[in-house]
């Protein structure tokens, strides 16, 4: 026969059965699986602690997530909507500042942007000047 510490859960819950059951007294049963009343007891316990748990009632369906997955889901969205939102952000200044610089340049009469001539056409214009002399 085979002693407490090397038995499986199914054997150890069969001799926890036989001790509740009262088929044999404690004494006989630790004897003969060599383990101390102590321990036969806790386990017995534990049996019928699992036992009631197992029988509470509980809702139907599946467990819902553990509040921190909940929270990391919650702030991984959250992150998503501030970083699209800080983009939105940085275009509208960037769309200020150039406003701004153009406005600017205007007080001051420097050419904007795109209205200006090139350097090519002011050597163009310079070498027809130079023909023409």
């Amino acid at each position: 026969m085979a002693t407490w510490k090397e038995m499986g859960p199914e054997e150890r819950y069969e001799v926890v059965q036989m001790a509740m059951n009262g088929k044999r007294p404690l004494k006989d049963l630790c004897e003969a699986f060599g383990t101390s009343r102590q321990t036969l007891k806790k386990a017995m316990a534990r049996a019928r602690e699992a036992t009631m748990k197992s029988l509470e009632p509980q809702s139907p369906g599946r467990k819902s997530k553990p509040l921190d997955q909940k929270k990391v889901e919650t702030l991984k969205a959250e992150k998503a909507a501030l970083e699209k939102e800080v983009d939105r952000w940085k275009t509208k200044w960037e769309v200020t500042r150039t406003v701004l610089d153009l406005e600017r340049k205007a007080a001051r009469g420097e050419p904007l942007d795109g209205e200006g001539k090139k350097k090519s056409q002011v050597r163009n214009e310079r070498k027809r000047q130079r023909k023409k002399n």
